[in-house]
């Protein structure tokens, strides 16, 4: 809370980007960092597949029009980074396609920093072991089934051609100004509390104390029952 409160006086601008792989718990960080606060101020920015029109844009021109103005935090869970990793891997990608995001995206995150926007990158790693026990516990639960796509598991099968394709990345895009930190989520709970400590950390803030506001006395009814007035329209039936 103290954060929010900071980067709304602040005028604070921050992207938090987390990438990982399926099942490794991106969702559990973002609704963690999200749940409590205000959304106008810190909301989580879920794009979902990329439309044919989509297809013939540059890499990051889909996600433009969710950065942050003055004041907010916005979380992209999946990022611009799907491109050169689960989409490269499943065939959606080209190479050629690859290697120019890996070659400009520097120069586009440099751009984002450079006009004063805080840029956290959060790698969400998970072993193979804990990968299939989430993911099998997943397709095993009617309740939880729909979260695990035809693409997680086809990506849950070519793990290691998804773990070159993180290489990839690193190797050109672990920059000084928009660096790459990995959290590992065998654990989730700690590594949850170890993910908000890390992007937390990355603002300078102070708490900012604010005024507790105080419910007033209510007017004067004048023998008005807001309840009688009532008391003849259609209600739900009450089952429970």
């Amino acid at each position: 809370m103290s954060l929010v409160g900071f980067s709304a006086l602040s005028r604070e601008r921050a992207i938090v980007a987390l990438e990982g792989r399926s099942g490794a718990g991106k969702g559990r960080i973002a609704r963690a960092l999200t749940a409590k606060v205000s959304p106008n101020i810190l909301r989580r920015a879920h794009l979902p597949k990329r439309t044919e029109h989509e297809d013939a844009q540059l890499f990051m021109q889909r996600y433009a029009p969710h950065f942050p103005a003055y004041g907010e935090i916005v979380v992209f869970s999946p990022s611009w980074y799907r491109q050169a990793t689960a989409e490269f891997v499943l065939g959606l990608c080209t190479y050629e396609q690859h290697c120019h995001f890996l070659e400009t995206c520097p120069l586009a995150e440099k751009y984002l920093t450079d006009a004063g926007i805080r840029l956290i990158k959060l790698w969400v790693e998970v072993g193979p072991e804990s990968q299939e026990r989430r993911l099998g516990a997943r397709l095993d639960d009617p309740m939880r089934r729909w979260k695990v796509e035809e693409s997680d598991i086809e990506l849950y099968r070519r793990r290691y051609d998804f773990s070159k394709a993180r290489d990839r990345i690193f190797a050109y895009t672990d920059t000084e100004h928009a660096p790459w930190h990995i959290v590992h989520m065998d654990d989730e709970l700690r590594g949850t509390l170890n993910a908000l400590h890390h992007i937390i950390a990355q603002f300078p803030y102070q708490a900012v104390e604010n005024a507790r506001a105080k419910l007033p006395s209510r007017l004067e009814n004048h023998s008005y029952d807001d309840y009688a007035s009532i008391a003849a329209r259609r209600v739900v039936a009450e089952k429970y």
